[in-house]
């Protein structure tokens, strides 16, 4: 693992552990919380999850595709 995957490792570790602070205050708070830069880099994971998954499943055709729908 290179110094920069580190960082950047980090970096998305420390905003998950934000994000999970900014929601429980706002359940206390009861505010609807609307970040538009939490939303992409959540949608980002996504994406990152469903190519992993596209690679690790690709082997096995027919599971890989109900999978696939599932997560569209």
């Amino acid at each position: 693992m290179g110094a920069t995957a580190m960082k950047t490792r980090i970096k998305t570790i420390r905003g998950y552990v934000l994000l999970l602070i900014k929601s429980v205050n706002n359940k206390r708070n009861n505010i609807k919380y609307q970040n538009k830069g939490y939303a992409f880099s959540m949608k980002l994971t996504m994406g990152f999850w469903k190519i992993i998954l596209k690679i690790f499943f690709i082997s096995v055709h027919p599971f890989e595709v109900i999978l696939y729908q599932i997560l569209q």
